[in-house]
């Protein structure tokens, strides 16, 4: 009986440090947007240190 080689199979490269994921730039985003991202940040950031120092958070008026 005679054996028959395969060749052998192609290893895969497991792709282990993708590049970093290219999203739109900060200066792309409109003014108005940027601003409104700005004011969420700091009254995010207010409130976290209000929190961690026992003070209840602070309630806005809205106009919605």
């Amino acid at each position: 009986m005679q054996s028959t080689l395969k060749p052998p199979q192609r290893a895969i490269q497991l792709v282990l440090f993708r590049p970093a994921h290219k999203g739109p730039s900060w200066s792309a985003v409109p003014i108005e947007i940027q601003q409104q991202v700005l004011r969420l940040l700091a009254r995010m950031l207010r409130d976290h240190v209000a929190r961690r120092r026992g003070e209840p958070a602070l309630q806005e008026d809205r106009d919605e």
